[in-house]
């Protein structure tokens, strides 16, 4: 299974917020990120090719996710940007770990490849994206559940790097898709991780991206 990413348009639910309370720091940040970003997205593609892809993809179910969540358009587009740099640490990961599917990883390994978070926080404080941004990208290592390297949970963990991730966990279960009947669809994948790795409420928001998306 395999659905193409969101539109960019605004949703219903954003047309009133993307009219009023705008934030124009938010608005020249976005502009920020595009600009000291796409290096480093240059570079992770040049190390694993398709990660711009998977980035520009994953970053729009962040920003869909983000507008069903009631943020406004400018908070969105602010999501969106920080999401594209949610792997950039990956950049780290030897090609040969990074080519294999997760299942296949050992222990090791799969420890390695959850050091690109860290990583990437680092490469990105080096190529002067603002602490915040960088503390999201460090921050998409952390569970729901308060399993992750900090022991974070729930709300403690900022609000973005909560949707990063999930909105990442949307784009790999539907780049995976099902054959099988007795495997579970991207939606019930991430149902799934529901409350153990991802917030409720995102995989509800991304939900609803999906079925409209279905539907439209």
């Amino acid at each position: 299974m395999s659905s193409p990413p969101p539109s960019d348009a605004p949703s219903p639910t954003d047309s009133g917020a993307a009219s009023k309370g705008e934030s124009p720091s938010e608005l020249s940040l976005v502009a920020l990120l595009r600009m000291r970003g796409a290096p480093l997205l240059d570079a992770l593609e040049s190390h694993f090719p398709g990660s711009r892809e998977g980035a520009d993809a994953a970053s729009s179910y962040a920003f869909a996710a983000a507008v069903e969540l009631g943020l406004n358009r400018s908070g969105a587009e602010l999501i969106r940007e920080a999401a594209k740099l949610h792997d950039v640490g990956r950049v780290y990961i030897p090609i040969e770990i990074l080519a294999k599917p997760a299942w296949s990883r050992t222990p090791a390994e799969g420890a390695q490849v959850e050091t690109h978070h860290e990583l990437g926080a680092q490469l990105a404080r080096g190529a002067g994206i603002p602490e915040r941004i960088c503390e999201w990208i460090r921050l998409g290592a952390e569970r729901f559940d308060g399993g992750g390297p900090n022991r974070l949970a729930g709300e403690a963990i900022p609000l973005q790097a909560r949707v990063s991730r999930a909105a990442y966990a949307c784009y790999a279960a539907l780049a995976e898709g099902t054959e099988s009947r007795n495997e579970p669809s991207p939606v019930e994948a991430l149902r799934g991780s529901a409350g153990r790795e991802l917030d409720p409420l995102v995989v509800d928001a991304l939900e609803t991206v999906l079925v409209r998306a279905r539907s439209g």
